[in-house]
Parts: C-alpha cells; sequence; structure tokens
C-alpha cells in the first residue's frame, strides 16, 4: 500500500503537493466541498485562512519550514475548517502532504447547516483524530512561546525607542528654550527703560511672540513628548476676556501691516472664570485667527466669545467663540472636506496665503477630545466664519467682572538671591530682571562656583535659583550640599530648568527643591512664586518673635467683630469649631491634590478654607492661601512642601481667634 492510500484511510483531509507547492490530489471530502474534477488542481494555501501557526505567510516551503507545527484554517466558500499537520515527502522530490481531520468545532459554531456525518470519515479517523492532537499540543505551545518571545523583543525595542525620542525632545527643549530665556528677559528690561507709548506697545507684541514661541515650543518638544492628551485637556482656571484679548494681540502687528481692523467682542454676561482646557482653546483660536488675517487682504477680521445658553446643568455655561473676516471666505463645495487633513480649501483669490491643511483637521480633533464641537458658516459680508461651542464649568464663586482692566499685583523685594546659570547670556539678563524687582543677585556659571560663593558669604541667601543642566554637575546635587551648610538653613531652593517633565521635577523635590521654574520665565510669574515662598519661610523663621506679634501676624480681631455683632458670640464660635473641622480637612486635600498634581482640586480647596479663614479674621492664612490660588490660576503651580507652614498658620490664626472669643465671654 502507497502513502497515499495509507494516509487516506487514516485522515479525512489529505491534500498532495509537488515541489512548486502545486496541488497534485486531494481526498474526497476536499474535491467535494470544492466541487473539484479528479485531476482538477487548486490553491490549497491561498483558498484556507490559517489561524495556526502563526504568522504564516500560506507558501508551501513555510509550511516545510515548520514540520510538526499544528496547521488550523477555514475556509468560508467550501464550509470547511481543517486540522492537520505537513509531512514532507520521504524522497528528495521536494513533495509534501496535509494530513488532518476537520476543525470540527469551528465548522459547529460557523457553519452549522453543513455539518459532517458518520459517514464522511474513514474507520481510524477519530483514533488519528486524538494522536494528532496530542503530538500537537507540544508544537502549539512552543508557537505561542516563539509568538511571546517576539513580542518581548519588540516591546523591548519599542521601550529603547521611545528612550531616544526621550532624549531628543529633551535636548532640543533645552537647546530651544534656552535662548528664549534671554529674549524674554531682555525685552522685559527694555521695556523699562521705554517711556514712549508707541515703543512699548511695539515691545509688548514681540513679548506676546515669545510667549507664542514658548507654546510652540511646549507642545512640540516639552509636554508632547509624554502625556501630550492628558496635558492639552488639563483644565485651569481662565478668563475668557484675558483669553480673547491676548489671542488678539498676537496678530495686531500683522493685521496693522496689511491694514486690516482686527476687532474683539466679549459677551457681558460671562462669568469671571471658567474651567477651561486652555491649551487646546486658546491653539484653536490662534490657528483660526491667523488664518483669518492670512487670507483677508482688505476690511477687518473679528473674534468674539459670548455666553449662549446659561442654563447647562452641573453649573456649565454653553461658551461660543467665533472668528470671522470680510475675504473671500470658503467655496461651498469645499466646505464638506474643509476639516479634512490636507485640505486647505485654498481658491484662486486666496492662493497665495499658502498652508499644509493640518490645521483645520487637528483643530477639530483636538476640540472633540474636550466635547467641543467648531463649525463653519459664512460672515455677514460673505468672508469665512468659524464657531466653536464649548460647554463649560464657572469657577466657584466667581463674580461678574465690571471692568475689563484687572490691575497686575507689584512686588518689590529686599532679599538676597543666588543664580546659578550656566549660559552668560541668561546669567547677566535674569540677574537684572531679578535686581530690577529689588533681589540683590549674586551670579554663579557653575554648580562649584555655586558652592564656593554660598560657604564663604558672610550672609545667607535668602532664595537659590539653579539651574539643573550644568557643565559640572548637576542643580540637584548643588541644592543637596547647600542644605547641608548651616547658612542655608533658610535658604529657598528653586529648580531652574527648559526641561518640563514630571522625572525632572521629581527629582528636584527629591533634592529639596520647594518650586520648579521653567524657561522661560516671565518676572510677574516668577515674582509671585519666589512671594509665595519668601512669606512661608519667613513665618517659619518668626517662632522666636513675642506671642503678641504672632497674634497680629495670624489674627485681626476688627474682621470678627462685625460678625459677632450680627450673629452673637456663640454662633461664632460654633462656625469656629467646624472652621478647624473642615479647615484640616482642607488642608489635607490641599496636599493630596498637590502630590496629585491636580491643580483644579487644589485650586478649589484653596479658595474654599480661604474664605473661610478671612471672615473669621485669619488673616495671615486667609491671605496666603488666596496667593496660592492666584499662582495656579496663572499657571505657578506650587507643590505640597506650601502645606506645613499653612498648617502652623492656620493653627497659630485659629488658637487665637479662640483666645479672642474666651475673652469675649468672660467679660
Amino acid at each position: 500500500m502507497g502513502q497515499w492510500d495509507l494516509l487516506n484511510q487514516l485522515f479525512t483531509v489529505v491534500v498532495e503537493f509537488d515541489a512548486t507547492g502545486e496541488v497534485t490530489r486531494a481526498s474526497p471530502l476536499v474535491r467535494e466541498r470544492f466541487q473539484l474534477a479528479d485531476n482538477e488542481a487548486f490553491d490549497f494555501f491561498g483558498s484556507f485562512e490559517f489561524k495556526r501557526p502563526a504568522r504564516f505567510a500560506g507558501e508551501l516551503r513555510d509550511a516545510l519550514a515548520s514540520p510538526g507545527r499544528l496547521f488550523l484554517g477555514h475556509c468560508e466558500a467550501a464550509k470547511l475548517a481543517i486540522r492537520g499537520q505537513i509531512i514532507p515527502a520521504e524522497d528528495d522530490s521536494g513533495s509534501a502532504w496535509f494530513a488532518g481531520v476537520p476543525w470540527l468545532a469551528w465548522m459547529r459554531d460557523h457553519y452549522g447547516e453543513e455539518l459532517l456525518h458518520f459517514n464522511d470519515f474513514p474507520p481510524h479517523d477519530s483514533q488519528m483524530d486524538q494522536l494528532l492532537l496530542l503530538s500537537s499540543q507540544q508544537r502549539m505551545l512552543e508557537d505561542l512561546q516563539e509568538v511571546n518571545g517576539d513580542l518581548q523583543e519588540a516591546k523591548v525595542a519599542l521601550e529603547g525607542q521611545a528612550g531616544i525620542r526621550q532624549n531628543f525632545f529633551n535636548r532640543v527643549s533645552h537647546e530651544v528654550r534656552t535662548p528664549l530665556t534671554g529674549i524674554s528677559s531682555a525685552l522685559a528690561l527694555l521695556r523699562d527703560g521705554l517711556s514712549d507709548p508707541k515703543s512699548r506697545a511695539l515691545i509688548t507684541m514681540a513679548d506676546a511672540s515669545v510667549d507664542r514661541a514658548i507654546e510652540v515650543v511646549n507642545f512640540a518638544l516639552g509636554d508632547a513628548s509624554d502625556d501630550m492628551k492628558d496635558q492639552e485637556a488639563l483644565t485651569v482656571a481662565v478668563d475668557l476676556r484675558h483669553l480673547v484679548a491676548k489671542v488678539a494681540k498676537l496678530f495686531e502687528a500683522g493685521a496693522l501691516e496689511k491694514g486690516l481692523t482686527l476687532e474683539t467682542q466679549v459677551d457681558d454676561a460671562l462669568s469671571a472664570s471658567y474651567w477651561c482646557p486652555d491649551l487646546i482653546v486658546r491653539e484653536a483660536l490662534i490657528n483660526l485667527v491667523s488664518n483669518a488675517v492670512k487670507f483677508t487682504e482688505t476690511g477687518w477680521v473679528s473674534l468674539s466669545v459670548k455666553l449662549e445658553n446659561p442654563s447647562v446643568e452641573m453649573g456649565g455655561h454653553q461658551i461660543i467663540f467665533t472668528v470671522a473676516d470680510s475675504g473671500p471666505g470658503i467655496p461651498a463645495n469645499l466646505r464638506k472636506t474643509a476639516f479634512a487633513p490636507f485640505e486647505t480649501g485654498i481658491t484662486q483669490e486666496t492662493r497665495h496665503g499658502g498652508g499644509t491643511g493640518l490645521g483645520l483637521s487637528s483643530t477639530e480633533a483636538a476640540l472633540k477630545r474636550i466635547g467641543g464641537s467648531i463649525s463653519l458658516g459664512d460672515s455677514h459680508t460673505g468672508g469665512a466664519m468659524f464657531s466653536i461651542d464649548l460647554t463649560l464649568q464657572i469657577c466657584a464663586d466667581s463674580p461678574q467682572i465690571e471692568t475689563d482692566e484687572v490691575a497686575e499685583q507689584v512686588y518689590v523685594f529686599d532679599h538676597s538671591l543666588l543664580l546659578l546659570d550656566d549660559s552668560p547670556t541668561n546669567l547677566s539678563l535674569n540677574g537684572q530682571l531679578l535686581e530690577s524687582i529689588g533681589f540683590s543677585v549674586t551670579r554663579a556659571a557653575s554648580g562649584s562656583e555655586a558652592l564656593a560663593i554660598a560657604e564663604s558669604s558672610v550672609e545667607p541667601f535668602d532664595v537659590a535659583l539653579l539651574d539643573i543642566n550644568l557643565p559640572d554637575m548637576t542643580g540637584y546635587e548643588v541644592a543637596e550640599k547647600l542644605a547641608t551648610l548651616p547658612a542655608c538653613k533658610h535658604t529657598v531652593l528653586v529648580a531652574l530648568s527648559a526641561y518640563s517633565e514630571a522625572k525632572e521635577k521629581q527629582e528636584a523635590a527629591d533634592a529639596g527643591m520647594v518650586a520648579f521654574v521653567t524657561k522661560p520665565f516671565k518676572r510677574d510669574a516668577i515674582a509671585a512664586l519666589l512671594a509665595s515662598m519668601l512669606t512661608m519661610t519667613e513665618f517659619e523663621r518668626s517662632g522666636s518673635s513675642s506671642s503678641e506679634q504672632q497674634a497680629d501676624a495670624a489674627f485681626e480681631p476688627m474682621d470678627v467683630a462685625e460678625m459677632i455683632e450680627l450673629m452673637g458670640g456663640e454662633a461664632v464660635v460654633t462656625l469656629a469649631n467646624t472652621l478647624e473641622v473642615e479647615g484640616l480637612e482642607n488642608l489635607q486635600g490641599l496636599r493630596s491634590a498637590l502630590v496629585a498634581m491636580e491643580y483644579h482640586t487644589a485650586e478649589r480647596e484653596a479658595h474654599t478654607l480661604a474664605s473661610s479663614c478671612l471672615a473669621l479674621g485669619l488673616v495671615s492664612v486667609g491671605r496666603q492661601l488666596r496667593q496660592v490660588e492666584s499662582d495656579m490660576r496663572d499657571g505657578n503651580r506650587p507643590d505640597a512642601s506650601v502645606v506645613p507652614g499653612l498648617e502652623l498658620m492656620f493653627t497659630e490664626g485659629l488658637a487665637n481667634l479662640r483666645d479672642h472669643l474666651s475673652g469675649l465671654q468672660s467679660r
């Protein structure tokens, strides 16, 4: 008996191939299911979709390279599923056989009406089915282990590539942010020396452009490298009036150069501030206004924001931003694809404007991520009009704003500061910038120089602003060594870096740094941050002062007198008891939120406790909490190291409030 006849007695599915992979013979079940004549050839491997082995390419040579492997395949057209093995011929002809059985489990689940009958199987098929299954299990396990090994290798390779990409982002981020620091500082100093309104306005425009460049760097290099979408969607407290004004400021020069009128309109019914994904909304408006100015040759461009629906559930407002222009508009036949990638909507009239067509597509995608939408219409003159529809939550207890201008707080310091930066330009300009707000600045260009200055200094430094990336050692090492010097016991250590990753911020915190400043920094922003840090430190240093002085700093009796007169002493005592319990909970919540970098929650905790403290005369801690709240709204986010000082101030203020109330009750 030949090998072909023997296989057909043992197996239901038998196929013979020649050396080229062409089918020369097939068992009756295969011929019947594929409706083949006796000698008719067919493409066996092409007819079946194989589930096993993994990555099987469907060629005979690949099958012969996997002897003993379990093959699982199915053919929808023939209503046949098979499982079996490839058996090479014993001679050198290069031919082979597929020997197997119907894959009944697959056929039962997928081709129920095509189930086989008992007579379709040869006498020994059921026994050989079991033997085939047992002999191929080990091969199947090896196959899966091989796939798992390949996947693990691919995972390691991808992680390595991610590390290379991250290093690239960090390096380019540092190299781009460093010169921007010098430009920003130089503009601030130049503005101080100008009295001409026109010159100051030009400096303001240039400064706004630097801000825009910094945002682009943050998007493309810094924050974009890790968790970009989460960072983009992060909500912060935003005054929509200021947002519109800042976006318009970026394009004043371009509009003026083209003779365009750039208008802004703000609905008076808007609340003071909203929880808003500032990065996404700002980018969307910048993209739309940029296009409007680019494609409009004469006339006007307008940017407006209005309250569309104040009755949205859960304290939200439906907000509509609109960017319109008097340009040629977008033809009706191009509007359906206006938001598709690489579609520019350019016509013969607007061809000079150029563009890649990625802006509107990415804008629409980003707005969808935050639950918003963008639509296209016509302005009243026939130009383009884009509308952004968002639902934003109102910041708690935000009053209506009665004026478009908010006074900026002016900080004047009388403190010493050690500035460490290896860039001569930034060392000079940032030193002058800090001196312009009252700091006595000592400069160091390396870690070793900074340590030598600190060790030999007669007076301790109030602040040390330390660059992280240095030629001789890291800023983290400098911070750790400064902390061991007796003269630096109370020095506020602040990290300064062009990097902005969570890893760098955590390393700074581990080294004892209480804040992290990303280059380039703004004078007002760093002044507010240092004011907050110095207030905390100076309060902790004041432990040797008299209790009467501490009482004056922590508690103001006049602030609670009116409340006592209106409500009675017992009611105020009850409020004090409630404040003690809820205040400690607020402080714990603030600490947890700052550790988790949940700044929305942290701002609410600070706001709630500040209001309660100020109402009951706890002035110091109330004002400090207001400062923390303000810093977070401005993007200068503190870390959890501020909480111990707040707890001390709260405890002292509460104790003085109780002493005051006890004195009143004993009279």
